[in-house]
């Protein structure tokens, strides 16, 4: 049977357009995607743990405990805390990154996942294709966001 014809051959390769095994890890690599992997589970179980209040009594940023003046990245936490208990709408008022942010961070737990149970780096043709690009729109869109914020403060 030709791979043109046989359907598992049709199925691996439509898989590899969207996912590549590449090398495989060295113990060093595979340390410190574990440690990556195991910061990112403590952070998803501890936003169950935590109540999202709009008034927190403890002030995390140390530009907000500064000036006074929320950056852009402020409420980022109660924002995973709020999405963890289902609360989409409280989310995106406390950040309207946190959903995004938090999308994100749980398809890279994904993939750590992935590459430590596989021991081989996974790569992704389309991300590294667009990586610059997106990484550098999400940046400006959040300073663009944290400026806001800063202005709105001025003017209340």
């Amino acid at each position: 049977m030709s791979a043109l014809t046989d359907p598992i051959a049709k199925k691996r390769s439509a898989f590899a357009r969207w996912i590549v095994f590449g090398d495989e890890l060295t113990a060093r690599v595979f340390k410190t995607k574990l440690q990556g992997f195991l910061f990112l589970l403590l952070i998803f179980f501890a936003s169950f743990i935590f109540e999202s209040t709009p008034v927190n009594g403890i002030i995390l940023c140390p530009f907000r405990a500064i000036t006074g003046i929320e950056c852009a990245g402020c409420g980022m936490t109660r924002a995973w805390v709020a999405l963890a208990k289902g609360e989409v709408s409280l989310a995106v008022a406390f950040n309207p990154f946190g959903p995004l942010l938090l999308s994100l961070a749980v398809l890279k737990a994904f993939f750590l996942g992935v590459e430590l149970k596989t021991r081989r780096k996974v790569l992704i043709p389309l991300w590294e294709l667009s990586r610059t690009w997106l990484l550098g729109a999400l940046a400006t869109a959040m300073m663009a966001f944290g400026v806001y914020r800063v202005v709105m403060f001025f003017t209340v």
